[in-house]
């Protein structure tokens, strides 16, 4: 067992024997070449997948307190990359939790954000590839001070530089609950610029994907489980925010999941959302939409050719507007699009968690059973 700070312990590294490939092959469709197969010890679900700020390695979270490392892109025999896998256990009760996001600032350095009720939602930080890791946040059992008690619960995370990020959990005394850190995720600190949070809204802990932030102070929130889903904005870090009501299912299970903006030009680019209705698993839906002028309008975009919600979204926006290559992932399988999600064509039947797109077209899709699926977009 290698050493951890702040009442964690972490498995030593050593097993490092990387994925057993299932299948590697090109799609009839020819939208990308994908080869998946499982994490050894696969018991447990892959939640997030996180490229490094400098695209030189990605890191994968999930349940039972795993997490895994290794080189940004597959090999060429059939998506075969070796992964470093460790596991982060609670001390205080040997409680598996459940890191729902992770955030990729070098090779060896990481953020990982634990979800769930109170203490449950937790934030944790490397420097040496996961060697050993540091608690920096906790959830208290009870932050509202007035009834109904309230827990945080944290939902997703994601950083503008190797200092600089954002965390977004559920609401917390009638405001958008959001954390800011300056100094790399060590410490954390409640924004009280967030609007008000309409009754019951928060987020979706599936895919880490609910904020995402962009070059020059961007950030994006996308919410849920209320009576209309929106998308909370800032361009200036957290100081002051705008939002856009989402044509995506409300009520307590629907809402948006994911968002995606090109990191060049989050404000000239089209923004993607995805979503769905927890409560609608069945039935082919269009859960993908998209806004041209920054949020005012929005498209529903194409039906997807697998079942149920979208959990996972990312976007390749090098072939320009309306060209957009569109990639969504969720426990109906995983599907990607060439025409700015107009069509989409599925790629997979197996369940995805999330999906992380590299700045070359290269990604990995993650799930349930461990699942790894690297894919690299094909030129056209």
């Amino acid at each position: 067992m290698a050493a951890c700070g702040l009442g964690a312990t972490a498995d030593a590294p050593a097993d490092s024997g990387g994925i057993e490939p299932e299948v590697g092959r090109d799609p009839e469709n020819s939208v990308a070449t994908i080869a998946t197969g499982q994490l050894k010890d696969p018991d447990f679900r892959l939640q997030a997948a996180s490229f490094s700020l400098e695209g030189d390695a990605v890191w994968l979270s999930g349940t039972h307190g795993r997490y895994a490392v290794a080189g940004p892109t597959p090999s060429e025999k059939s998506g075969e990359t070796d992964w470093v896998i460790g596991q982060i256990l609670d001390r205080e009760g040997d409680q598996l939790l459940e890191f729902r996001d992770i955030a990729a600032l070098s090779a060896k350095q990481a953020v990982l954000l634990a979800a769930g009720e109170g203490a449950a939602s937790r934030i944790y930080t490397t420097h040496d590839r996961g060697s050993t890791w540091s608690l920096s946040w906790k959830g208290s059992e009870q932050v509202t001070s007035e009834p109904p008690a309230k827990s945080v619960f944290l939902d997703c995370m994601d950083f503008w530089d190797a200092q600089r990020g954002l965390v977004f959990g559920d609401t917390v005394d009638d405001r958008l609950y959001v954390l800011g850190t300056q100094d790399g995720g060590e410490t954390w600190q409640r924004l009280e610029s967030t609007p008000a949070a309409r009754p019951s809204e928060g987020g979706f802990a599936a895919s880490g994907d609910c904020l995402i932030t962009a070059r020059e102070g961007w950030g994006g929130i996308v919410t849920g489980a209320g009576p209309q889903p929106r998308i909370v904005v800032t361009a200036d870090y957290g100081q002051t925010w705008t939002w856009h009501d989402l044509p995506l299912p409300n009520g307590d299970t629907g809402g948006a999941f994911s968002l995606a903006v090109d990191d060049r030009d989050p404000t000239g680019s089209a923004w993607f959302v995805a979503g769905g209705d927890l409560g609608a698993m069945t039935g082919f839906q269009a859960n993908v939409i998209a806004s041209r002028d920054q949020g005012a309008s929005w498209d529903t975009l194409g039906v997807l050719p697998f079942e149920g919600p979208v959990y996972g979204l990312a976007v390749d926006y090098r072939n320009g507007p309306g060209q957009e290559r569109v990639v969504v992932v969720g426990p109906g399988g995983a599907a990607g699009s060439v025409d700015g999600g107009k069509t989409f064509e599925s790629w997979l039947d197996e369940a995805h968690w999330s999906v992380a797109l590299g700045v070359d077209g290269k990604g990995w899709m993650v799930g349930p059973e461990a699942r790894v699926t690297g894919f690299a977009l094909v030129a056209r």
